[in-house]
């Protein structure tokens, strides 16, 4: 595959490479997308009638399609669900376009999160392939792109359509993409706009603030501006509709992190009576596993009503307060520094994500092009292969491949290793500079 790679004319590059993007996300894709056309099964899945094939592959796109339901009957601005506001206007608008066919929304899930990892390795090409050819030669450029684009992370998640990340992941990169092109107005929009779906965005934003990139007061502003104009109206309209996600998620129960295998492992599961919190186990998964390995996943049945600030507990105030910490002092070691935006962003993602009360396998999609961004070609390499399998082995494999008698064991060994590679990387610009791309 390399002497093949190579030999084409260099205009031939980029499309061998996308190529390869496009069979695996989209090709691949259509005969996933067909069975749901012609499958005359039905099953209620979250108090709707769906087709059975959804409750094989796809129990996420089941729990969407229950909150168009809700929407549709309680209006969309008294549905919430635990994402930031935009996330259910973009739920609505979805099934409006497919004109409320699940068929169609399926299909455009589908597509979009396809269209996006591919729009995501075209952007990756444009940054890495560019840059690392000119100052590490061809071989750099070829082992990291030629990685991406075989990736099973990316693709997995694109193919089981379980998630939505591929499109926040998009806007993520796309934002850093514009803003080193001094874009700064189209750079805080998108990234802006992603924050607004879901938080992680966000952090390119304060990775800028603590780096010594110029004109950095100037995107602050722009990205402030736009996030108060994406959020802000939710909450004029509706003030218990903005808050119910921020008030959930403060209370919510760690998961797959090591403050969820102290819980679980130690001190045993907290019993929850809260019906907010009731865990809500797919029906695909084999092993009843409690919320402090796989999560909560709320019942659509909570969502029409209005929350009110949650207790505090020790479970959720405590990876709170760690995470403020940890990323305060992140914060102002590289200020200090004056480190370049890459190492920034490399160690504020990945203390994060250390440190974070909740983790799960698509969160790494974030990760993954920032480790293409940041290190040099040997080090992606190894990084992205190694975090890869251990994220394979956490999910899918732990859950639904091993049985259950070690499938737990497996599990949080994967999520100790993933920690420790995340401690790694987020002291590595401290020992090791990154050049500014």
């Amino acid at each position: 595959m390399k002497l093949l790679y190579k030999a084409l004319p260099e205009k031939l590059e980029f499309v061998f490479y996308m190529t390869v993007v496009f069979l695996t996300r989209i090709v691949v894709s259509v005969p996933l997308l067909i069975p749901t056309h012609f499958t005359p099964q039905t099953t209620k899945l979250f108090g709707v009638t769906v087709p059975s094939y959804f409750v094989e592959h796809g129990t996420y796109f089941g729990w969407i399609a229950t909150i168009n339901m809700l929407q549709r009957e309680f209006g969309v601005f008294k549905v919430w669900t635990p994402y930031p506001p935009l996330y259910s206007v973009f739920i609505y608008a979805l099934f409006l376009v497919a004109r409320n066919n699940l068929n169609i929304a399926w299909d455009l899930w589908f597509l979009l999160n396809a269209l996006s990892d591919c729009g995501t390795a075209t952007l990756l090409w444009k940054i890495v392939y560019t840059n690392w050819a000119k100052k590490i030669g061809f071989e750099g450029a070829y082992y990291a792109l030629q990685l991406y684009s075989v990736s099973p992370l990316p693709i997995f998640y694109v193919l089981s359509a379980s998630v939505y990340d591929p499109q926040i992941v998009f806007l993520f990169v796309l934002g850093y993409y514009l803003l080193k092109r001094s874009k700064f107005v189209a750079s805080a929009f998108m990234c802006a706009l992603g924050a607004s779906l879901k938080l992680f965005p966000a952090l390119i934003f304060l990775a800028l603030l603590a780096s010594k990139e110029k004109r950095k007061l100037l995107f602050t502003i722009y990205f402030v501006v736009f996030v108060l104009l994406l959020n802000l109206p939710f909450y004029v309209i509706s003030p218990s509709f903005f808050l119910s996600p921020f008030y959930w998620q403060a209370g919510r129960p760690p998961w797959s992190s090591i403050y969820g295998l102290v819980l679980g492992g130690s001190i045993g599961a907290y019993q929850i009576s809260s019906p907010i919190y009731a865990d809500l186990s797919p029906p695909v998964i084999p092993v009843k596993w409690d919320y402090y390995v796989l999560g909560i996943v709320p019942s659509p049945s909570v969502l029409v009503k209005p929350l009110v600030p949650q207790p505090e507990r020790p479970y959720s105030a405590v990876p709170q307060i760690a995470e403020i910490l940890v990323l305060g002092i992140t914060f102002a070691l590289l200020s200090k520094r004056k480190s370049a935006f890459e190492n920034s962003l490399l160690s504020i993602t990945s203390a994060f994500f250390l440190i974070s009360p909740g983790w799960s396998p698509e969160f790494f999609l974030y990760e993954l092009p920032i480790l293409a961004i940041a290190l040099n070609p040997e080090s992606y390499f190894k990084t992205s292969v190694f975090a890869q399998i251990l994220l394979l082995v956490e999910y899918p494999i732990s859950l639904f491949v091993l049985p259950p008698v070690v499938n737990i064991q497996i599990f949080w060994t994967a999520v100790i290793l993933q920690d420790a590679l995340f401690g790694y990387l987020w002291l590595k610009p401290f020992i090791h500079h990154t050049e500014s791309l």
